[in-house]
């Protein structure tokens, strides 16, 4: 007999990044797998509100044999048949990147969330190791789950396609990418220096950030738009996967990722990839990108440099990439959820 589930859907109130898509996704395919039910506060419970009824009126809405999921990073402390997804500890391991009242919260949220909770799920092992070494729990309360990508959505463009939004967003010449929010995490204050440092291919190729800012952060990156340095802001799902297919390569210089999954989708498009190695993404995916040290502004520069003027390399970590994604799906991802939901007893 099969356990029905709960589905803690306070992420539907908010606008979509890596954490909500991921939600997004596997929610809508372990509802192909069996009993789910969504979970979803009302309008009042917006913002920081959501944390109160997440912690008070949640579990009281779910039935006494369901199974609760909360898939972003947060969830009901005091819930005896709880699965929570943490996908990275960024805001206990490097607090100056918050604002004060966010690192308040979650870290002592976690401190009782990862020891209350009948299983932690987090996307990597550069995850788990960390939940294990800053809480002390046992090492079978956290299991690790790769995330995946939508291959119908995440796919290379056809030509058409990419003019049509390269046209929208008046994107002329050849260009970088990076996708993610600008928090200082994602390291873009090095990466718009060492942009500006490249003054052969800057005149004629663009770096092309996409992104949203948070409430969460400190600080917003200073970004001088005058080096050929465009800054879409939040880009929608229709446009994503051209921009991405478009792209000379995608680019991920955070100093610290959970997974990296706007590097998977990159991938997907038929992108090639180069990111920090200070991440979870060199174990995910080997050889299939080219890695770099995030502090160090001559590692940077020489890695965009090297996938500028090499056609053939840009090629091979383009079918490399291709290949890769092959083993990352959202089927794969709700399927091993799923079982890790089944499991409560």
């Amino acid at each position: 007999m099969q356990t029905p589930v709960a589905i803690n859907a306070r992420f539907v109130t908010r606008r979509i990044t890596g954490v909500e898509r991921y939600s997004f996704e596997v929610s809508r395919r372990l509802g192909e797998l069996g009993s789910i039910r969504l979970i979803t506060p009302g309008p009042i419970w917006k913002g920081r509100f959501g944390h109160i009824w997440e912690q008070f009126f949640l579990p009281r809405l779910t039935g006494e044999q369901e199974a609760l999921w909360s898939p972003a990073n947060s969830g009901p402390i005091n819930h005896p048949r709880h699965i929570v997804t943490i996908h990275d500890l960024s805001c206990v391991d490097h607090p100056e990147w918050f604002s004060g009242i966010f690192v308040h919260w979650y870290r002592s949220l976690w401190s009782r969330l990862v020891r209350n909770a009948r299983l932690i799920i987090t996307a990597s092992v550069h995850s788990k190791i960390r939940i294990l070494e800053a809480y002390r729990i046992s090492a079978d309360q956290v299991t690790v789950i790769p995330e995946g990508v939508d291959q119908k959505m995440f796919y290379p463009r056809p030509l058409e396609e990419i003019q049509l939004v390269r046209h929208k967003y008046r994107l002329a010449k050849p260009y970088i990418l990076f996708v993610g929010s600008l928090s200082p995490r994602k390291n873009l204050g090095r990466l718009v220096d060492a942009w500006k440092s490249l003054a052969n291919f800057n005149r004629v190729i663009d770096l092309v950030l996409v992104g949203g800012m948070g409430n969460a952060f400190r600080r917003t990156p200073n970004i001088d738009t005058r080096e050929n340095i465009r800054w879409l802001g939040y880009v929608d799902d229709h446009n994503l996967p051209s921009l991405y297919s478009g792209a000379l390569a995608f680019i991920l210089p955070s100093l610290e990722e959970g997974f990296g999954l706007t590097a998977l989708e990159a991938m997907s498009c038929g992108t090639p990839v180069m990111a920090s190695h200070s991440t979870a993404l060199p174990a995910l995916f080997g050889d299939t990108g080219l890695w770099f040290d995030p502090t160090d502004l001559e590692d940077i520069r020489s890695s965009i440099t090297r996938l500028i003027v090499d056609t053939a390399y840009r090629n091979e970590l383009r079918v490399a990439g291709l290949d890769r994604v092959k083993a990352f799906t959202w089927e794969k991802t709700a399927q091993q959820v799923w079982q890790s939901l089944q499991s409560i007893n």
